[in-house]
């Protein structure tokens, strides 16, 4: 389970640095160079993703009979989800810097 967990992560790291490379892209065509914050959150976004699944996972999976008990998993998902963003979100916008760099090196 933890090797899938980090191939999925590995996968997930490539996919969040492709989708700010294409927002950085689309954002320098337009003429727009305030690239920096928004390849960070085109990698950091798909967090949302991952907690709509943990939402999910609580209210049909997890038998929680006490309201501690869903407070103490919400607290820990979003400790967890702050650190898969910035994970994301860094990833993505190094993918974005190494791309600015290639486009305009001399």
């Amino acid at each position: 389970m933890i090797g899938y967990l980090m191939g999925f992560s590995f996968l997930h790291m490539i996919v969040a640095g492709e989708l700010g490379i294409l927002s950085t892209f689309i954002g320098l065509r337009y003429g727009d160079y305030h690239w920096q914050w928004r390849s960070f959150w085109a990698g950091a976004a798909s967090t949302l993703y991952v907690a709509t699944y943990m939402i999910w996972q609580m209210v049909t999976h997890l038998d929680m009979a006490l309201l501690s008990d869903d407070l103490i998993y919400l607290l820990w998902s979003m400790l967890f989800l702050l650190a898969y963003a910035l994970l994301t979100g860094t990833s993505s916008a190094l993918a974005s810097t190494l791309f600015i760099n290639l486009i305009y090196q001399k």
